[in-house]
């Protein structure tokens, strides 16, 4: 047994970092992993409701306040938050899913940004070139596709999205599900039960979460890959 977890633990330490993923006792795992291995590491504090990476950037969004890697802590509301973070410009953009505002900071000065429209939750977001902001989000109609300027605080583009869920990954590829169909434009998958929920990792690869399993894809490649998660 002491073995296969030294084994366990050289393996994820040998692996990328790409992400973070709710447990089903709602712990919050790093999950590490190439194309075809995938493993989930020790769970984080409690008190971390939701986490990111961007390349050697990690968030953890604690329960009133962001913490970016060891470096900085930033007050914020309560509750989990979504992440977009722009490497050239410095900026990171939250999303409080509880609160229902989105906050952003650049240059150590953070400000809450006015959306145009009463939105009920942003699934995903990210950055696909300085001071433009790529989300899906849900309103009253359903869900969008928007592309948003922070510079002049409008809607530069705006498109519906069909189907019950949707998110980004960091490619900007807008992933739709709709029970157990998934696709992402460039590729579908039917998965052998309904979709409970995405969670977008780094460098493109998506996590397709049901009820009883978990599996890893990246838009335009066909396979699909199993992720360990622990069970309650």
């Amino acid at each position: 047994m002491l073995w296969t977890l030294l084994l366990a633990a050289q393996a994820t330490m040998a692996l990328p970092p790409l992400g973070f993923l709710h447990g089903t006792s709602d712990c919050l795992y790093p999950v590490y992993g190439m194309r075809g291995n995938f493993l989930l590491g020790d769970p984080l504090p409690e008190t971390v409701r939701s986490a990111a990476t961007f390349g050697r950037l990690s968030v953890w969004k604690l329960p009133d306040a962001i913490r970016i890697w060891e470096e900085k802590t930033i007050a914020a509301p309560e509750g989990r938050a979504v992440f977009a973070w722009n490497g050239p410009s410095g900026m990171l953009v939250a999303w409080m899913k509880e609160s229902r505002q989105m906050m952003r900071w650049a240059g150590g000065e953070g400000s809450f940004l006015a959306l145009p429209a009463p939105v009920e939750d942003v699934t995903g977001m990210m950055f696909p070139a300085p001071g433009l902001l790529r989300m899906v989000w849900r309103v009253e109609d359903g869900l969008q596709v928007v592309n948003f300027s922070l510079d002049a605080e409008r809607i530069v583009s705006r498109e519906d999205v069909q189907g019950q869920q949707a998110t980004l990954d960091s490619n900007g590829n807008v992933w739709r599900g709709d029970g157990a169909d998934v696709s992402c434009g460039a590729q579908r998958w039917t998965l052998s039960e309904p979709l409970t929920e995405f969670s977008p990792l780094a460098d493109g690869w998506v996590v397709l979460r049901t009820e009883s399993a978990a599996r890893v894809a990246r838009c335009g490649e066909p396979e699909l890959y199993h992720l360990p998660i622990p069970m309650p």
